[in-house]
């Protein structure tokens, strides 16, 4: 295929999204916000929202959708790392430059 280098290159690219992304999302956790960026309350409130509200909307919904007996998701109860997969992506952030 004369375009066999691009796609091996794109591929290989692709495989580096996550790691690459785990790493900026460490980094990014890794600094600390200067006080006077943000007042506490404010900070609570951001961290109780994203921490404890999101993961716990995101099982509620998945409880939801695994009683109902929908289609959708029966595919996929029999994997092990569902559930640890919903609160991972219900628990980080949504965008790298958000944090």
């Amino acid at each position: 295929a004369p375009l066999g280098w691009l796609f091996i290159s794109a591929s290989k690219l692709g495989d580096a999204a996550v790691p690459i992304n785990l790493v900026l999302l460490g980094a990014a956790l890794s600094r600390r916000p200067e006080a006077r960026d943000l007042p506490a309350l404010t900070a609570v409130g951001i961290v109780m929202a994203r921490m404890v509200l999101m993961p716990l909307l995101g099982l509620v919904v998945a409880f939801i959708l695994t009683t109902s007996g929908s289609e959708l998701i029966q595919p996929y109860l029999t994997v092990d790392p569902f559930w640890l997969v919903l609160l991972v992506v219900t628990c980080t952030p949504t965008a790298n430059n958000i944090v």
